[in-house]
């Protein structure tokens, strides 16, 4: 039975999910509950924010190992926006600020001549051959933010956007994550 668990770690976007999700007629459990989670087929780590705080607010619930966890039990994981995020190894948001490790790389802030921050539009979206959401392919998604990913193997990339003549990382895919 499919369920999945939105980890609430009080830096997501949680109505949001909640609502695609009602949506969709798919089972749901917003929690920061570990057994809880345990018990749901998929996992969503949401975010919308800051990545010192959320960073910190997972290691206070112990969510952080956790994660870690059931990444090895390869257990499917999305991660979205700032979710997305705190799955790399290091963010330079105000200051150095370890994350969880799971894509080797490093989040940093946009830092381009002439570039509004943060980058607010639709933006056309390519996928790599290898992606599992390839049939986004050309398609237009939503984007708002300030900083980007930037994965150490060019491998884990799924998906780009290009902005002043530049390829943004907007989606990874690593095994399981």
């Amino acid at each position: 039975m499919r369920k999945i668990g939105i980890i609430d770690y009080d830096a997501g976007n949680l109505f949001s999910l909640e609502n695609s999700l009602k949506y969709l007629k798919i089972k749901y459990e917003i929690s920061d509950n570990i057994n809880k989670l345990e018990q749901c087929s998929h996992l969503i780590l949401p975010g919308v924010g800051a990545f010192s705080p959320a960073i910190e607010s997972l290691k206070k619930k112990k969510l952080d190992k956790f994660i870690k966890k059931i990444a090895k039990e390869k257990k499917p994981i999305l991660g979205i926006c700032l979710g997305m995020q705190l799955l790399f190894e290091r963010s330079n948001e105000f200051g150095s600020h370890e994350g969880l490790n799971l894509i080797k790389g490093n989040v940093k802030k946009i830092n381009y001549k002439k570039t509004k921050i943060p980058i607010i539009g639709w933006f056309r979206f390519t996928a790599n051959k290898k992606s599992l959401i390839k049939e986004h392919d050309k398609k237009y998604v939503y984007l708002v933010h300030s900083f980007e990913c930037i994965p150490l193997k060019k491998n884990v990339i799924s998906g780009t956007y290009t902005f002043s003549k530049k390829k943004i990382v907007c989606a990874i895919q690593k095994d399981n994550i």
